[in-house]
């Protein structure tokens, strides 16, 4: 293996390190990564283009003294309280120590792949606080703590607001609403822009609050993973998650991302391989190269991660053999799978010889298949000059020689020759009625003959 990094050093922090690493794959999800020898930067950090998101986990037994304001205020301080220190004292280090960040306790192994720079790195501080679903259970009636943007620190019982320590917006989770929220929202496309979101929309000021954060995931949710623009100030009401969770449009949507995670199961297979020194080719690159590399796939949402593998055989081709892969043309498949209905593409043709594709995966219908003789293109299966061209989508594919001339592979298809080649071009009779060039070849031989 070419490193080692930690699993979790307590069962909250093994717990969230497998969720992170469910939807932001293994290669970019760090657990229990350290600033120097024996002292701890971060429980958990993800590494994805200049994003970085900081996790900090505390868990923490709730009091119990018969004063419900103090003992929030005690478990605040403890839960919430010291993982915004930790989340901002690991930004300042990030940002000005970026080389000093090992994976072990010992301080010799380096983070294996490298930070964006500290002009362009975007911070999302995540604190993970658990110990109150009880609590919240028996006052509130559901296990998750609620959200209240006009208190500031611990001013609520069971409400959080604006937390000070953490030096910017802190978004605050529990265990469930974290696993909620990852199971909703399993890339980290999707995971960063709704946490993108959710703090642009505390800093317009119109939002103030919502019973619980799943109600503000259905709210997001429900209209199209956006948060619709206020005209005044706003609460969000009781039990919206359970209304939006019953829509058959989620339940068929939270099927479809169960079914298709071929392309996750593609990505972690590869890397696997190559993080073991597997690889038939491509062990010799560096793991700056190779991150570059699946970065392209990895940065896909998950609505086009189920549009993209179309052809499961072909991608299960292409799994087998990703062992005899070369790093630079799989460049070219994922290239081509961003565009898989080009198929006059070079880096398609390269990606169909290497996966063994019998067919380009675009559907049957309603695709736009480009004509190579510079006409508009047509419909998936024939192309629109269909009566000048002659070419079926097959045909475009695997172009094919032709009776009437050698075939120019350049510029013309399986049916349609270089006329400038053809035996009909030369006697000038190209384009003609059969009837007529018969006719014409009778004339010229009786005239030859007298």
């Amino acid at each position: 293996m070419r490193f080692r990094k930690s699993e979790g050093l307590t069962e909250s922090e093994a717990i969230l390190a497998g969720l992170c690493e469910r939807s932001f794959l293994a290669l970019y999800t760090y657990p229990n990564l350290f600033k120097q020898p024996g002292k701890e930067l971060v429980d958990l950090m993800v590494v994805f283009r200049s994003d970085i998101l900081l996790f900090s986990d505390k868990s923490c037994a709730y009091p119990d003294t018969g004063d419900p304001l103090l003992d929030w205020r005690r478990w605040f301080a403890r839960a919430i309280g010291k993982s915004a220190h930790q989340v901002r004292q690991a930004e300042r280090w990030l940002r000005s120590q970026t080389g000093m960040i090992f994976l072990d306790p010992a301080a010799s192994a380096p983070l294996p792949i490298g930070l964006p720079p500290p002009a362009s790195v975007k911070v999302h501080r995540i604190c993970v606080a658990t110990g109150a679903a009880d609590r919240c259970r028996r006052e509130t009636g559901q296990p998750m703590l609620g959200i209240d943007l006009t208190v500031t620190d611990a001013e609520a019982p069971l409400r959080v607001g604006t937390v000070s320590e953490a030096g910017g917006f802190l978004h605050v989770f529990d265990a469930e609403v974290l696993e909620l929220v990852l199971t909703e929202l399993d890339t980290i496309s999707d995971f960063v822009a709704y946490l993108d979101a959710k703090a642009a929309l505390a800093a317009g000021g119109q939002f103030k609050g919502a019973p619980t954060e799943a109600d503000l995931l259905a709210y997001y949710l429900h209209h199209g993973r956006t948060f619709p623009a206020a005209t005044g100030d706003f609460v969000l009401k009781h039990n919206l998650w359970r209304q939006v969770a019953a829509q058959p449009a989620l339940i068929e949507g939270r099927r479809l991302n169960r079914e298709h995670r071929t392309w996750d199961r593609l990505i972690e297979y590869i890397t696997r391989q190559f993080l073991a020194g597997q690889l038939e080719f491509g062990n010799e690159l560096t793991m700056d190269d190779y991150e570059r590399v699946v970065r392209i796939m990895a940065g896909e949402s998950r609505f086009y991660r189920q549009i993209l593998p179309a052809d499961p055989i072909a991608v299960d081709r292409g799994a087998r053999c990703a062992r005899r892969w070369r790093m630079d043309r799989l460049t070219a498949a994922v290239r081509a799978s961003r565009h898989p209905i080009r198929l006059a593409d070079r880096s398609w043709r390269t990606a169909r010889r290497l996966c063994g594709v019998s067919r380009p995966p675009f559907p049957r219908t309603g695709a736009q298949v480009p004509c190579r003789q510079g006409r508009s293109p047509g419909r998936a299966l024939h192309c629109r000059n269909r009566r000048r061209c002659g070419r079926t989508a097959w045909q475009l594919r695997r172009p094919r020689l032709s009776r009437h001339g050698r075939l120019d592979r350049g510029r013309y298809g399986a049916r349609q020759c270089d006329p400038r080649r053809s035996r009909l071009f030369r006697r000038g009779q190209h384009g003609r009625p059969a009837a007529q060039r018969r006719g014409i070849s009778r004339r010229r031989t009786l005239n030859a003959r007298s």
